[in-house]
């Protein structure tokens, strides 16, 4: 009785899934399908009628879909937990949860028509003895050093430590923050709890997410724009200036009115820059304004939609990479045409941050920065380069 209704909530469950369009409900099928094939051949040749024949028709015909669910548990762990390690929503999601929710799924295809025949065994109070044991001993494991997540050749933690200079510069060309440090960036949603007590320097270790409030991008020199959903589990550390073997460039070489009505304002706005092989903008037009074109795209006019948003302002992330480590730099040049509305009321149209990213500059690296580099254990992964943040109002 109990296969026959472990079968029909599988067969609903099918049937459901099929309504549904879901195409991954035949992993429900297999199961169903080996049970209904056995459980007719059984019927057929009267073998319910002969002591325990039937079982040993049952079991066979569960080994290939047993096979299969245990083929997508050890595919979907190996894919998975990796991939779900690299958190990019500042830990808002716990990736334990989904990798639970998968065992649970496979425990139940594989198990559900096994677990039955327990019930036929004259000790079977001894196999659910057994079970309770090892699930015992499983949380006892977890809670020893054994269950420690990062081991150093096959799952490290990874980390990324910027060597950051900072300037943030207001519209009337006035400096209004400098600063220099270490900005420890993570990537799981542990952040840095796992290695603050073992590194010195952890001790003068803040956050900057708060100044998400008032600057673009945090004001972070984020290698990519998704790295922007950690800020509020990666820490900032102040140290020494960085050394860069050459100093990048960016600078305004004109700004012109395009076009002036009552009700609007297009400004041009033309840069030049010259940096390393890895250079970023951090771009968001203020209340009342508008990217109406860049020469960054083509055609020029085609300006891809904000997927973040800023105090109700558009932020645009643009990377720059080359694929090869030079000092004979290139000197890149674009331009952004804004419009201005009747709600802009704002002495400047835009912040702007240039993000130049030093990679595999090791001999430019200062002690202090190498010091905190080899701090960290032999279970972590780090990532370091040096890198310069300029901030500006135009």
């Amino acid at each position: 009785m109990n296969l026959h209704a472990h079968c029909f909530v599988l067969l609903l469950l099918l049937m459901i899934g099929t309504l549904l369009g879901i195409k991954s409900s035949f992993i429900v099928m297999l199961n169903a399908l080996g049970y209904l094939v056995t459980t007719i051949v059984n019927l057929g040749a009267r073998l319910y009628n002969q002591r325990f024949k039937w079982v040993y028709l049952h079991c066979a015909g569960q080994i290939l879909p047993i096979t299969f669910y245990f083929y997508m548990a050890v595919t979907g762990y190996t894919v998975l937990i990796p991939t779900l390690a690299r958190s990019y929503s500042g830990g808002t999601t716990n990736p334990d949860v989904f990798i639970g929710l998968l065992t649970i799924l496979i425990g139940y295809l594989t198990a559900g028509f096994i677990m039955p025949l327990f019930n036929l065994f004259k000790h079977r109070k001894y196999i659910y003895y057994g079970m309770l044991f090892l699930w015992g001993l499983g949380l006892i494991l977890i809670s020893t050093p054994i269950g420690f997540p990062f081991r150093e050749a096959v799952s490290p933690q990874r980390y990324t430590i910027w060597h950051c200079d900072r300037t943030f510069t207001r519209f009337d060309n006035v400096i209004r923050k400098q600063d220099s440090g270490f900005y420890i960036h993570t990537y799981d949603r542990l952040g840095t709890r796992t290695v603050k007590n073992l590194i010195p320097q952890m001790e003068n270790a803040t956050k900057l997410s708060h100044e998400c409030e008032t600057e673009v991008f945090c004001g972070i020199p984020f290698y990519l724009g998704l790295y922007h959903g950690n800020r509020d589990h990666s820490v900032w550390i102040p140290g020494d200036r960085p050394r860069f073997p050459k100093k990048p460039v960016f600078t305004l070489k004109s700004s012109m009115i395009l076009s002036k009505t009552s009700t609007s304002t297009i400004k041009r706005y033309t840069f030049t820059m010259n940096g390393p092989s890895r250079m970023s903008i951090h771009l968001a037009p203020v209340q009342g304004t508008k990217v109406l074109k860049w020469s960054l795209l083509t055609p020029q006019d085609e300006i891809p939609p904000a997927k973040i948003k800023w105090h109700g302002r558009d932020l645009y992330f643009i990377n720059f990479t080359v694929g090869k480590r030079t000092l004979q730099w290139k000197t890149i040049e674009f331009y952004i045409d804004i419009e201005g509305g009747p709600a802009w009321k704002r002495p400047y149209m835009m912040d702007i941050g240039f993000v130049a990213q030093y990679i595999n500059y090791y001999d430019s690296h200062t002690e202090e920065f190498k010091n905190l580099v080899n701090s960290f254990p032999k279970w972590t992964n780090v990532q370091h380069w040096t890198s310069l943040y300029e901030g500006y109002q135009f």
